[in-house]
């Protein structure tokens, strides 16, 4: 197996039922670790694979998280994320999402065909393996644009949900630095 490099995508919408949408790394963008992805590098994947994939949180592949739709174009490779809500993980990746603590997303994947271009590793065709929800993204450029807020709450739980929802935040937090 060559080198399974992570990539970076960003995270446009995020609504209340746990689904986003996002970009992988614009195509010809060079990363953090000095790579860049070309249009069409995953054009075989999707058409021996399908173009879903599953979503991990922190590329641990013990922790799947829910599932990501790909669409490729001539820009990027656009993502539509389903967060499956009722796993505790992913639960906890919406609220730091949707908090703007974690930002980043990023792929696993095996390189097939490379090549070395003024210093920069050219990725011309990867097999895709996973997306994971991840604190520190391969490419910087990779950020939260926008995060839909819902303002309606459950009718039976008012401001409890809502300072449940404050409390695991804050949880999480302390659990990341420990």
């Amino acid at each position: 197996m060559k080198n399974k490099r992570n990539l970076s995508m960003q995270v446009k919408e995020l609504s209340s039922e746990g689904s986003f949408e996002g970009l992988l790394s614009v195509y010809g963008n060079v990363d953090l670790g000095g790579e860049t992805i070309v249009p069409g590098a995953f054009k075989k994947t999707i058409q021996e694979h399908g173009s879903e994939i599953p979503m991990l949180w922190q590329h641990k592949s013990d922790v799947p998280i829910g599932t990501l739709t790909l669409s490729d174009g001539p820009e990027a490779l656009a993502v539509k994320g389903q967060l499956l809500m009722e796993v505790p993980e992913a639960k906890n990746a919406y609220l730091l999402m949707k908090a703007g603590i974690v930002k980043g997303l990023s792929i696993g994947y095996t390189t097939v065909k490379d090549s070395v271009e003024s210093g920069v590793r050219v990725i011309k065709e990867c097999r895709l393996w996973e997306g994971s929800v991840v604190t520190f993204p391969m490419n910087e450029l990779a950020l939260i644009s926008s995060v839909k807020h819902h303002n309606h709450r459950h009718e039976t739980k008012g401001d409890f949900a809502e300072e449940l929802s404050e409390q695991q935040l804050q949880d999480m937090g302390y659990q990341m630095r420990s």
